[in-house]
């Protein structure tokens, strides 16, 4: 299921007409999208990676001119500048002089990036150090290359690749390759879905002091992660499993009418064995907690019942009725603490939920596996109706 997370919930934050409601809630939807996306991010780690956050921060790879009689000609991309200030979060994206037909040769960088990868995946970058000067260059890996990275004109995001040591002849080239871990300037989160341009510096020390070779831009696009593991169902703003085999289900019905925004529901669900199986685990005392879910997101729950739990034994086809509770309000971040609000009016897709500790299975074959698992067990959608507050 593909499941655009932020715009689900942000509809659900734009259909309230009350001004102050609509603010905390969208307050409530960006702290939900934050905290699953650095859970998304704390899945990756890059090599060869120096992160850096501000402009104080950026340092460049130092290419040296070696030991020649012969005056170097002007860097072929900057020739009058000795210095660039790299630009920090916000600022606007770095100056990379046009190369001509005129432009004296010279040391330069090629480069790209990408082209395509998920939020929250390093993004791969290749740069090739050209010589097209009369004296050999040396590289120098003691700190790290800046790198940019631009939306709409501006900086939001720094990052750094490491180096190595090599001599580059004067015709030759040297190509390095990494992955850069892009995070989003002034937080922890990563780089939202969208097109972006990659810009690198190199600074070179020529025969009359140090010259700054720009390059770029390398256009890159972000795609919208899917659901991970680390966000399982029926966690808030998780998405709702498909096509799998639960060896236990719940059967959840509600009766019809409209129900009261930031209201209860208190019903029964019954759980069941699914294809003949026979299942043992340890089910809550508390019973099922129901959900809802708006175009496959969850995005109304109460909080999880704890408590004791008891032992769940079922035969093949054997049922058991256990209690099932929700609150129809907009889920949050527990850590938050944010004001919890009503769901909006409309329709939603109410499931029971329950997380059974599995420890035994035994197939319709009579095929016995000893297992532990934590499984939540899900009935199937029910439509619920919310009113008008």
């Amino acid at each position: 299921m593909n499941v655009d997370l932020e715009t689900s919930l942000d509809q659900l934050a734009r259909s309230v007409h009350d001004d102050a409601v609509a603010e905390r809630m969208t307050g409530q939807v960006h702290q939900m999208v934050a905290q699953i996306r650095r859970r998304r991010a704390a899945r990756y780690t890059a090599s060869g990676l120096v992160s850096m956050g501000t402009v104080a921060a950026v340092a460049v790879v130092g290419v040296q001119l070696a030991g020649r009689n012969a005056t170097p000609g002007p860097v072929a991309t900057q020739p009058d500048a000795t210095a660039v200030a790299w630009p920090g979060c916000g600022d606007a994206a770095p100056e990379v002089p046009a190369v001509t037909a005129d432009t004296p040769a010279g040391p330069y960088v090629e480069g790209s990036a990408g082209p395509e990868m998920v939020a929250g995946a390093p993004v791969p970058v290749t740069l090739r150090f050209v010589n097209d000067g009369a004296g050999a260059v040396s590289l120098d890996a003691a700190t790290p290359t800046p790198f940019a990275v631009v939306a709409d004109g501006l900086v939001v995001a720094t990052a750094g690749l490491a180096g190595y040591v090599d001599v580059i002849e004067p015709g030759g080239n040297r190509e390095t390759s990494g992955a850069i871990d892009l995070v989003a300037c002034g937080g922890d989160t990563p780089l939202d879905p969208g097109e972006y341009q990659m810009f690198a510096a190199v600074t070179l020390m020529l025969a009359d002091g140090p010259h700054d070779l720009v390059a770029g831009p390398w256009p890159f696009t972000i795609t919208e992660a899917p659901a991970s593991a680390a966000d399982p169902f029926p966690a808030c703003g998780s998405v709702v499993p498909s096509g799998d085999d639960p060896v236990l289900a719940l059967d959840l019905a509600l009766g019809e009418g409209v129900y009261a925004s930031g209201g209860t529901l208190e019903t029964v669900a019954t759980v069941r064995t699914t294809n003949g199986r026979t299942v043992i685990g340890n089910a809550p005392i508390a019973g099922a907690l129901i959900v809802l879910a708006k175009d496959g997101v969850v995005v109304g729950r109460g909080d999880s019942a704890t408590g004791d739990v008891d032992i769940l034994d079922l035969a093949a086809y054997q049922t058991v009725q256990v209690a099932a509770t929700g609150q129809l309000s907009l889920c949050s971040i527990p850590q938050t603490g944010a004001v919890r609000d009503g769901l909006p009016a409309g329709t939603y897709q109410a499931y029971a939920v329950m997380e059974v500790m599995l420890k035994e299975v035994t197939e319709a074959r009579g095929e016995a596996t000893s297992v532990t698992e934590l499984v939540a067990v899900r009935s199937n959608p029910v439509d619920v109706t919310i009113g008008v507050p």
